[in-house]
C-alpha cells in the first residue's frame, strides 16, 4: 500500500514538473507560436470557457484563442435556453448569430481595431473566424473577490467602455456585463465578447430607450442587491440619448 501511494505520488509531482514546464514555455512564446505548437499536436491548450459564439483556450501567455463554437454546441445552447420554440426558429436564430458573428469581426477589424485596440483586448485576428486576446478577469468573477467600492468603481470603468465603444461607432448589444466584459492587467475593462456587435446608432437609440441593461440575464441573475441597484442607477442616469448623439463616432471627426 505504501508503494502504491508513494508511486502515485511520484506521477502527481511529475504532472506538476511538466505543466509547470509547459507554462514557463508559454510565457515565452507568442499567439502563433503557440497555435502552431497546438496545431502539430505537441501541445494541448487548456479549455476555460464557452459561450454561445465561442470555446475559449488558454495560450498560457497570458492570452487566450477564441474558435467558433459548432452548429451543435449553438443547437444545445437554443434548446436550453429556449425549450418552446420550433426547431425551424431555432434554426433562424443560428443562421442570424452566425452572421452576426461574421460582420462583428469583419467590421472591427476593418474599422475600429487600429484606433481602439485595448478596448478590445489587443486581438489578432485569425482565419475561420478565429482570434486571440488578452485574457481578463470576466466582471462576474470581479465582483465575488472585490468590496461594494471596488465594484462601483469598476461599473463606471465599465460605462467608460461603453462610451468607447460609442466613439467608434458600435455597441455590445447583449448586454451581459458579467461574462461578456471582463477586467484586464491595468485594472480597465474591456469588451471580452466580439461576435454580438451593433454598428447602427439607430438601434443602440432603441435599446437606450428601452433600457434592455435591465432585462438582461447577467442585471437579473446579481446576487448582490446594493450591486444590483447600483448598478441600474448608474446605466440609468449614464447611458443617455443626449451622451450617444454626443459620442457617436467621436474619434472620426
Amino acid at each position: 500500500m505504501a508503494a502504491l501511494q508513494r508511486k502515485r505520488k511520484e506521477s502527481k509531482q511529475t504532472k506538476s514538473a511538466k505543466a509547470l514546464l509547459r507554462y514557463e514555455i508559454a510565457k515565452s512564446l507568442d499567439d502563433m507560436q503557440l497555435i502552431g505548437l497546438q496545431r502539430s499536436g505537441k501541445i494541448v491548450l487548456k479549455k476555460i470557457g464557452k459561450g454561445l459564439e465561442f470555446n475559449v483556450f488558454d495560450l498560457g501567455n497570458g492570452r487566450v484563442l477564441k474558435k467558433p463554437t459548432t452548429k451543435r454546441q449553438k443547437r444545445k445552447f437554443f434548446r436550453q435556453w429556449y425549450p418552446n420554440e420550433t426547431k425551424a426558429v431555432q434554426e433562424k436564430r443560428l443562421y442570424r448569430a452566425e452572421k452576426s458573428t461574421q460582420y462583428s469581426l469583419r467590421n472591427l477589424s476593418r474599422h475600429v481595431l487600429k484606433a481602439f485596440p485595448t478596448l478590445l483586448g489587443n486581438p489578432l485576428f485569425l482565419k475561420n473566424l478565429q482570434y486571440t486576446q488578452d485574457k481578463v478577469q470576466p466582471l462576474g468573477k470581479y465582483f465575488k473577490s472585490h468590496t461594494f467600492s471596488e465594484n462601483k468603481l469598476i461599473l463606471h470603468s465599465y460605462t467608460n467602455c461603453i462610451f468607447q465603444q460609442w466613439e467608434a461607432g458600435f455597441f455590445q448589444k447583449v448586454s451581459n456585463f458579467t461574462i461578456n466584459y471582463g477586467v484586464d492587467a491595468k485594472g480597465k475593462v474591456i469588451l471580452m465578447d466580439l461576435g454580438e456587435l451593433t454598428f447602427s446608432k439607430a438601434e443602440v437609440a432603441s435599446r437606450i430607450k428601452k433600457k434592455t441593461w435591465l432585462a438582461n440575464w447577467s442585471y437579473l441573475k446579481m446576487k448582490d442587491k446594493k450591486l444590483k441597484r447600483y448598478y441600474a442607477r448608474l446605466l440609468d442616469a449614464e447611458l443617455t440619448l443626449e451622451k450617444l448623439n454626443r459620442l457617436w463616432k467621436a474619434h472620426k471627426q
